[in-house]
């Protein structure tokens, strides 16, 4: 996502899906958002890092700081999740995106909201 994620956002992807923006985030990972899903499922990346994903027909997924892909400290260059094997390269961990079937990041364009007017 675009701008600065302190920023206020709201708007629809191109499969018709509606987004909001909710500010920052603890981690530099695109900040505190939401989807509203035209199928009613619903997907949560919440100021903390952790995820919580809901498809409205039983199955539901929180995904704890920790495990989430997207986060990256601030002050680290790299994933906190890459790990380093015996040998001393680094081996990225499989991103699972299990539970996530449907959710792909997309390019969207959105109007921003300056945070003076809260």
């Amino acid at each position: 996502m675009e701008g600065d994620s302190s920023q206020k956002a709201s708007g629809t992807n191109s499969q018709g899906n509606k987004w909001t923006h909710l500010g920052p985030s603890v981690y530099d990972n695109g900040g505190n958002y939401r989807y509203d899903n035209k199928d009613d499922s619903y997907y949560y990346q919440n100021k903390d890092g952790s995820t919580y994903y809901n498809d409205k027909q039983g199955y539901a997924k929180y995904m704890p700081p920790s495990e989430n892909p997207r986060n990256y400290d601030e002050e680290e260059e790299e994933n906190p999740r890459d790990v380093e094997d015996e040998e001393g390269d680094e081996e990225e961990k499989e991103e699972g995106e299990e539970g996530y079937e449907g959710y792909e990041e997309q390019e969207i364009e959105a109007q921003y909201e300056d945070d003076e007017d809260d």
